[in-house]
């Protein structure tokens, strides 16, 4: 966001973390990961400051395609989303602000829709994953790219985030 009344799609989500947990089957090829209270931040500028605004209220799900070793493969479905009004600046007058911005009266929350993926294997646990969606904000949506890191840990979760 270069100023809070003039929302951009991509700086909007500069630094966006999302923890997960595994709640299916491994041995699976399609395993579903979900979370509640997941952490986002969004780090952008105005005229007069750098600033950020965060959540740990926000939700997620994907469908992961994993081949063996819980390697990567596809993912067949994933999107998050965050009600508006949980983001926090720690100061009042900026949450107004960005409130007003993202017409928080008239739409409640910020979405991103998956339309479709591609996995880059970096390592053997370490993955970049471009994703290409729907991203809703203040009732508009744009098609977006997203790109994040993906880390498969020794527990056999994932760890993925986006800065």
């Amino acid at each position: 966001m270069k100023q809070l009344q003039r929302l951009s799609v991509l700086p909007m989500l500069t630094c966006l973390i999302l923890f997960f947990t595994c709640i299916s089957n491994a041995s699976t090829a399609q395993v579903k990961y979900r979370s509640e209270g997941l952490t986002i931040l969004i780090k952008g500028t105005s005229s007069l400051h750098d600033w950020e605004i965060k959540s740990d209220q926000g939700q997620f799900e994907a469908m992961f395609v994993l081949g063996p070793n819980y390697n990567i493969t596809g993912i067949s479905g994933l999107k998050f989303s965050v009600q508006s009004k949980s983001l926090k600046s720690g100061h009042d007058m900026m949450d107004n602000n960005t409130y007003k911005a993202l017409k928080t009266s008239d739409f409640n929350s910020i979405s991103f829709v998956l339309k479709n993926a591609v996995i880059n294997q970096q390592d053997a646990n370490n993955y970049q994953l471009k994703c290409i969606g729907n991203l809703t904000i203040a009732g508009t949506t744009k098609e977006t790219e997203l790109i994040a890191s993906c880390k498969l840990n020794a527990d056999k979760n994932f760890h993925l985030f986006r800065c």
